[in-house]
């Protein structure tokens, strides 16, 4: 397990910034008449455009990490905000997971 400072200092090199949690809340505020995934989707399309910018710019650190935010953003979305419950997502996994049969 990391240290905080290990954790601020990792934060740091993946995203550009320590306080992903902040941002991810700035997010919300900035769409708070969507639901949280489609805010965070909203903002997840919007830093992958910035990121499209750096890569033309020649910044691949700064596309990588502008990437970085926006998998946070997709991945932080709760199933229930997807419109499943928990066991429709984990039929669906499962479904998508398993071998073919032989």
């Amino acid at each position: 397990m990391k240290t905080p400072a290990e954790q601020k200092e990792w934060r740091k090199q993946a995203y550009g910034f320590e306080d992903i949690d902040g941002y991810m809340d700035s997010v919300l505020d900035a769409h708070k008449w969507d639901s949280p995934l489609n805010a965070y989707m909203n903002g997840a399309a919007s830093i992958l455009s910035d990121a499209q910018e750096m890569i033309d710019l020649g910044d691949s650190n700064g596309a990588r990490q502008a990437i970085n935010v926006a998998k946070a953003l997709i991945f932080s979305t709760r199933i229930e905000d997807r419109g499943k419950t928990d066991d429709q997502y984990a039929t669906a996994v499962k479904v998508l997971t398993d071998l073919p049969a032989l």
